[in-house]
């Protein structure tokens, strides 16, 4: 006759090797290794992080300066007058000469002839102070966690400006060309080359250098 086949599934026993370790989450042991790795890695990033940053606002307030510094020249030189880039406040007048610079602006230094020849005032022109019609050209505000400084050479010129003449070239108040530094600082040893020197040199020649300045003092003169 025909053999009876039942319907039912049939269910095979497992069992686990004796040896083997049923598998799971992590023990305590494990969680506790992984936080200590990570904590250790956090450490290492912070530092170069805070480098990044520091770097990275250093860099760009010397940018600004050059840009200024270039633009000033290449103005004096394309409308044969005087412009002045002095330390400012608010980024629309030239604010008492000294070495540390809460902000900048360059401006035309003719009067104001240059805007409208009939609004122009001859005893306004040259005289290192930002006057009626007079054009401003660009400026600048340092923010608070950096400091900006000059040397001596430009922090004892007349407004602690620097001044380029209708030639294109910067001088000190004793007709002597200029040389001179604008330091750009964050007190930090994250990184080590926690300044940037925008350097005049001859009167005109402009380039930036890195330094290491731990207390953000005023940066020396530049070499001839």
């Amino acid at each position: 006759g025909r053999t009876a086949v039942s319907s039912y599934p049939i269910h095979h026993a497992s069992h686990a090797s004796p040896g083997r370790k049923a598998q799971g989450g992590f023990t305590l042991i494990e969680l506790m290794i992984t936080v200590l790795v990570g904590l250790v890695l956090l450490t290492l990033a912070v530092p170069s992080f805070d480098a990044a940053m520091v770097s990275g606002r250093i860099n760009g307030q010397a940018n600004e300066l050059v840009a200024t510094l270039q633009l000033a020249r290449a103005e004096a030189i394309r409308r044969n007058v005087r412009v002045v880039v002095c330390p400012s406040v608010n980024g629309t007048s030239c604010a008492a000469a000294t070495a540390n610079w809460n902000g900048w602006v360059a401006f035309v230094d003719d009067g104001g002839y240059s805007h409208s020849w009939a609004a122009g005032v001859a005893a306004n022109a040259n005289n290192g102070t930002v006057d009626a019609n007079e054009t401003i050209l660009r400026s600048g505000l340092v923010p608070s966690n950096v400091t900006v400084t000059t040397s001596s050479n430009i922090s004892g010129n007349a407004g602690g400006a620097v001044i380029f003449n209708s030639d294109g070239l910067a001088r000190t108040n004793a007709g002597l060309l200029l040389s001179g530094r604008i330091g750009v600082c964050v007190a930090t040893v994250h990184p080590p080359e926690n300044a940037r020197n925008v350097m005049i040199n001859s009167g005109g020649r402009i380039a930036v250098e890195r330094a290491v300045n731990a207390t953000c003092a005023a940066p020396g003169n530049a070499s001839s």
